[in-house]
């Protein structure tokens, strides 16, 4: 992740976009979850080759969340 003044950020290992529009970019990478939020976002550019997104506009927020590992459900009762 690489943000420039809060004005644009790079994220890498992207592997979709689950949601967007002008206020926040909701993404799946490698490692999770991540949400960006703010004013007059655009993804600028997204490329599936290199697994990146570049987005411009006003950052607000960057959110998180840890992927985690599915269990099976023998996993979940015998814990």
């Amino acid at each position: 992740v690489n943000i420039t003044n809060r004005k644009s950020i790079e994220i890498d290992g992207v592997e979709s976009i689950d949601g967007f529009d002008a206020t926040y970019v909701a993404l799946s990478t490698k490692l999770g979850k991540t949400i960006i939020e703010g004013q007059n976002l655009k993804i600028e550019n997204m490329s599936k080759e290199e697994e990146s997104i570049y987005i411009t506009g006003k950052i607000d927020s960057l959110f998180f969340t840890e992927q985690k590992p599915h269990l099976s459900i023998a996993k979940r009762l015998f814990k």
